[in-house]
């Protein structure tokens, strides 16, 4: 597999999990009950065993949306890199380090939300 086949299914999945992640914001900011929608908090905790849902919503829904404009954002750079064919090693790195240490921040909040809410 070569570096553009691979920049291309990194675009395409980040793509994806953008835009449901400002889907998921634009549907449900307003709303004070959990959705069954585990990208909104970890497996082992069930919607309905949670102490505060409104403040839940208050908490995540933020993070969502910061998750959803930051995968943009990486997406964008992945698709201009892409088309101009930079090759400049440090925005490669980059552009490999960012979406994992975002996914890690995500991963992260939600745990502080789980201990916090459950």
């Amino acid at each position: 597999m070569d570096s553009a086949t691979l920049d291309v299914w990194l675009f395409i999945i980040m793509s994806g999990c953008a835009i449901y992640c400002l889907y998921i914001w634009f549907t449900e900011h307003k709303n004070t009950k959990l959705p069954d929608n585990k990208l909104m908090y970890q497996p082992n905790c069930e919607r309905r065993k949670c102490k505060d849902p409104a403040g839940y919503m208050k908490y995540i829904m933020p993070k969502v949306l910061i998750l959803g404009i930051l995968l943009v954002l990486i997406d964008v750079v992945i698709f201009v890199d892409s088309v101009l064919e930079l090759n400049f090693a440090p925005l490669t790195i980059a552009l490999m380090v960012l979406p994992i240490a975002v996914l890690v921040w995500y991963v992260m909040v939600l745990r502080k939300g789980a201990k916090r809410f459950w």
